[in-house]
């Protein structure tokens, strides 16, 4: 439970830590302002065996990156951390809850990856959500890392994030804004904010404002924000698939210029697929 100014660095190899907990229970509260700096950086990393309630009210600052000129080689070159990641919440136990929720801003920069909140439940029947409300911003720099992601949850059972606030997302390589994964029950992802994802990779890597996949069940996506994404890829402003039913709803407004563009897909396995749109879709690509 904090409510102070934390700052935390590493000078060497290693992580830094902001708060660091873990247990068979734990909760984490937070309104405070954390700084993580260094080899890898991390706000808050919350660990347990059972439910895990985290709330952040504070701004988190987890990695960094500089760009730096040399005008004798004429080279560019970027220090800072390798990883960032503002909120890491995960349980490992069995039918365990795993829920987030932030109001504060939170800004992570990596140059092999970043993530600004992520949620992972991965006990059999565990449940994940996240729920957001403040600024959330990836950054991440080599094509030759893991990608950046402004929100991800995972879990066995149902997987969940509502976002009314704002999520941004740049990245080198693969960039998400807002992905919900679930193996054995259903994902789902709301959206009532702003998303807004670029990634200039040239193959492999694209860029998803919404990512809803149930292995087993089914996946939903809704939609009443503004979704923009900028791909030389294959992406998507909203990407649901289920072996059950798949079904988006979305009345926002959905921008993707991309190699390959999707305004909007939906896949389903076994089941139905239900779109329905009364919103703006501009789906183009611009070489």
């Amino acid at each position: 439970d904090n409510s102070g100014d934390i700052y935390a660095e590493v000078f060497d190899v290693g992580t830094a830590f902001g708060i660091y907990v873990t247990g068979a229970d734990v909760t984490v509260d937070n309104s405070g302002n954390i700084e993580a700096q260094g080899y890898s950086g991390t706000g808050i990393e919350a660990q347990s065996y059972g439910d895990l309630p985290v709330s952040n009210e504070g701004n988190i600052i987890a990695g960094s990156l500089s760009t730096v000129y040399d005008e004798y080689s004429g080279n560019t070159y970027v220090y800072g951390s390798l990883v960032g990641a503002g909120i890491n919440a995960s349980s490992n136990g069995e039918g365990a809850a795993v829920t987030v929720n932030n109001g504060g801003d939170i800004s992570s920069q990596g140059y092999y990856g970043a993530t600004g909140i992520s949620a992972t439940s991965g006990g059999l029947g565990g449940s994940a959500s996240v729920t957001n409300s403040g600024t959330v911003y990836a950054s991440q720099y080599t094509k030759y890392g893991y990608g950046a992601y402004g929100i991800v949850v995972s879990a066995d059972g149902d997987a969940s994030i509502d976002n009314s606030g704002e999520i941004t997302v740049d990245s080198a390589g693969s960039a998400n804004g807002a992905v919900a994964l679930s193996f054995a029950g259903d994902a789902g992802a709301n959206d009532a904010g702003d998303i807004t994802v670029s990634t200039p990779a040239l193959k492999y890597d694209g860029g998803n404002g919404i990512v809803a996949f149930a292995g087993n069940g089914s996946a939903y996506a809704g939609n009443s924000g503004n979704i923009d994404v900028t791909s030389k890829y294959i992406s998507a402003g909203i990407d649901v698939s289920g072996l059950e039913d798949a079904t988006v709803s979305n009345s926002g407004d959905i921008s993707v210029d991309a190699w390959r563009a999707y305004g909007i897909r939906a896949q389903a396995g076994n089941g139905d697929v239900d779109v329905s749109n009364e919103g703006s879709i501009y789906a183009t690509y611009s070489p």
